[in-house]
């Protein structure tokens, strides 16, 4: 439990899936682990779900970290990966089937949250201050309709669009091609979770779409092997919050983030945290900006030999 609850978060009847016990059963090691303090509780909508915690007690921290050593090389049981790989696919569709639903007025419901013309001008200055070439390889994840590509389009030649919702990504193609730029655009339909690696970026850029996805934590170790050396990812989202209808009105499967548990996913996969911003508390919501860098070369460890 505690090796699968680093990877992301779970409510108590996923993970009664995943381990194919009973809810009695399952709940008494979650009672257990968290009164150790190794997981953590957090509401999303009407359920409650489970991660690893994001500070351990000082008595337990160093046994949590040679825990957590250890618990990223184990080999979970063949069919309890299947079962998340099931969750995560029942996320997606989900996900999928509101935009479907909801295209035409997605764009109205998430400015309730907040106006893309509020977060836009951050993001933008944070990818002006990279000082990146003209050329370089520059992809946006979760495009919605293509509003922030056009910007992207004023600093880079080309830029990589990548949306998994077909529908969304059919109103970026129409806004784009409507400002004559849609050829400079490489459109991607892809999951981000698993797309394969087709080229290294030289930054990666998110709006507001870590909340969107089943798994985050999988999103970010995909996009970590999509990154050149030297390469970043800016993203901005949402700081963790309690208004449950942006999941019903905007689709949202999580209710926003603790940054600590981004800077945690993005360290085990060796990305180094540069920037993080924070925005006005509006309506209830935060929303923060984040910068993380792939080193441009792998430290070598120095071997001592024993005398």
């Amino acid at each position: 439990i505690f090796a699968i609850l680093n990877e992301q978060s779970y409510s108590v009847q996923e993970l009664c899936q995943l381990f194919d016990v009973r809810q009695p059963n399952m709940s008494h090691h979650l009672k257990l682990l968290n009164e150790q303090g190794l997981i953590a509780a957090h509401k999303e909508g009407n359920r409650m779900y489970y991660a690893q915690a994001v500070q351990f007690p000082e008595q337990v921290e160093v046994v949590v970290e040679a825990l957590r050593a250890q618990s990223e090389q184990w080999l979970l049981p063949e069919v309890v990966l299947e079962q998340a790989q099931l969750i995560d696919n029942s996320r997606a569709q989900s996900s999928q089937q509101f935009f479907e639903k909801n295209s035409e007025t997605f764009q109205q419901n998430q400015e309730l949250i907040v106006a893309a013309s509020q977060y836009y001008p951050t993001v933008l200055e944070l990818v002006k201050s990279l000082g990146l070439s003209v050329h370089a390889k520059v992809a946006e994840v979760g495009v919605g309709e293509g509003g922030f590509l056009t910007q992207l389009l004023a600093l880079f030649e080309s830029v990589t669009a990548v949306e998994y919702a077909p529908v969304m990504l059919a109103k970026a193609k129409a806004q784009l091609e409507q400002e004559g730029l849609a050829e400079r655009i490489h459109w991607v339909q892809a999951d981000i979770q698993r797309a394969q690696t087709w080229q290294f970026f030289d930054a990666i850029v998110l709006n507001m779409v870590l909340h969107h996805l089943p798994s985050p934590a999988q999103a970010i170790k995909n996009m970590a092997k999509m990154l050149a050396l030297g390469g970043v990812i800016v993203l901005c989202d949402l700081v963790q919050h309690e208004q449950a209808w942006a999941q019903t009105h905007c689709g949202d499967l999580w209710m926003g983030f603790d940054p600590e548990q981004l800077h945690r996913w993005m360290r085990q996969q060796g990305l180094i945290h540069e920037n993080l911003v924070f925005s006005g508390l509006r309506n209830g919501f935060q929303v923060f900006y984040s910068v993380y860098r792939k080193p441009q070369a792998v430290e070598t460890q120095k071997v001592v030999s024993a005398r």
